[in-house]
């Protein structure tokens, strides 16, 4: 492809956006030395996506069972050492007892309590304004619907400098857990 001049705004843009992005690099839970499996692992938020992020959003997936445990907490760790203790947490989501649920300091929601042994996956969205106050949530669990009209503030702070993941149980896992935070691109065409 030859190169033209009028390329230079859209090569720009794509860069932009590109440079605006990321995911959290979270590291693969270690090897158990407990007989239930449980084994947990933190990873660093970087300061520049979460002070830019206009969009929060994630995946976390596994092998659900009902003895499968898998908790992905989000908050800000004591020392800034990205560890999140207990306690830390301002928010976590997962699988425990054969349902989805999720946590705040003062609360617990719930999903239906589902049959079987399945992969199951559960993904969300936190649309954050400029201030970072989430203004739209949406989760793909119809359970945590009463969060998507009014979504609360625990779901999102600019302050949050780590995740934690803790997966366990007597069946394999094998979960993944995914986390994006994005800011808003703007593209500028000159013609």
């Amino acid at each position: 492809m030859l190169f033209r001049p009028f390329h230079l705004p859209i090569l720009l843009a794509v860069a932009a956006f590109a440079a605006s992005a990321g995911t959290v690099s979270i590291p693969a839970t270690p090897e158990s030395p407990y007989s239930d499996t449980e084994s947990v692992t933190n990873a660093a938020v970087r300061t520049s996506l979460i002070q830019k992020a206009r969009t929060f959003s994630g995946t976390v997936s596994l092998n659900a069972s009902p003895s499968n445990t898998l908790e992905v907490a989000f908050g800000k760790s004591r020392n800034g050492e990205g560890l999140l203790l207990s306690g830390d947490e301002a928010f976590s989501l997962g699988w425990q007892d054969g349902a989805w649920f999720i946590d705040t300091p003062t609360n617990r929601i719930t999903s239906t309590a589902q049959d079987g042994n399945s992969r199951r996956s559960l993904s969300f969205s936190v649309r954050v304004s400029a201030d970072g106050v989430p203004t739209r949530f949406s989760i793909s669990d119809d359970a945590f619907a009463s969060l998507t009209n009014a979504p609360p503030a625990w779901l999102f702070s600019r302050d949050w400098d780590a995740v934690r993941v803790m997966a366990g149980g007597t069946d394999a896992t094998a979960e993944t857990v995914g986390i994006r935070l994005d800011n808003d691109p703007w593209l500028c065409i000159a013609r």
